[in-house]
């Protein structure tokens, strides 16, 4: 990330476990943000991935799309 500019980011597997993500962000200069994102899948039926911020109330989001 020391060759990117603000704005920003990549969304990697995290080392939490095969359910979760981790988006790194670009802010301001040289300063990175780091959110901890949850994958889970909407029923057993249903191959559809709700993603959860890991720091926030309950909040979810149907792509990664929607968090950026």
């Amino acid at each position: 990330m020391k060759t990117t500019v603000d704005g920003d980011y990549v969304i990697r597997p995290s080392s939490q476990g095969p359910d979760y993500l981790t988006i790194t962000w670009r802010f301001f200069g040289k300063v990175l943000v780091h959110i901890k994102i949850r994958c889970e899948q909407k029923s057993a039926t249903n191959m559809n991935v709700v993603y959860r911020i890991e720091d926030r109330e309950n909040l979810s989001y149907d792509t990664l799309n929607d968090i950026i």
